[in-house]
């Protein structure tokens, strides 16, 4: 993915980048990264991935640092939480925990099931979790977002 045309573009705007600040990518390509990749599917694909795979390593240094963090959290929602990686992560970590992926209804179609996490299908509406321990739900966050007792969001 590094190597694909717009993406090498990014690098020539980098001077932009310094001194007015914003994407790259957007300078070059007159779009972004994420209208982008959910565009071409292959390069979307490549690039989910590869957030997850970083969501796995910065979710497993978190849990391991921070134990008593979800005391008392029942139900957790990652808000743009991608293919659900990183929620994954936390109800493995801590089964009293269930665990809500909300993305948009595409990226969240495209999510893999994860092993050890029962998981409620795509799309259902989330007040159907009883007895599952995680769920990929696609909707709109600028238009409202699942009810949890806690809200999870990463943020640039």
């Amino acid at each position: 993915m590094a190597n694909q045309p717009h993406h090498i573009a990014s690098w020539h705007c980098i001077s932009k980048c310094i001194t007015e600040g914003g994407s790259g990518f957007e300078k070059a390509n007159g779009f972004s990264l994420y209208d982008f990749s959910s565009e071409i599917s292959e390069l979307g694909n490549y690039f989910k991935e590869g957030m997850a795979c970083t969501s796995r390593i910065v979710m497993k240094a978190i849990l391991s640092n921070y134990k008593d963090g979800f005391e008392g959290v029942g139900l957790i929602a990652h808000v743009g939480g991608s293919i659900g990686a990183a929620v994954a992560e936390i109800v493995n970590a801590h089964p009293h925990i269930r665990g809500i992926n909300f993305d948009l209804p595409d990226v969240v179609a495209r999510a893999p099931r994860y092993p050890d996490v029962t998981q409620l299908g795509i799309g259902s509406p989330p007040e159907q979790m009883e007895g599952i321990q995680f769920h990929q739900f696609g909707g709109d966050m600028f238009d409202a977002i699942p009810n949890a007792d806690a809200i999870f969001m990463k943020v640039k």
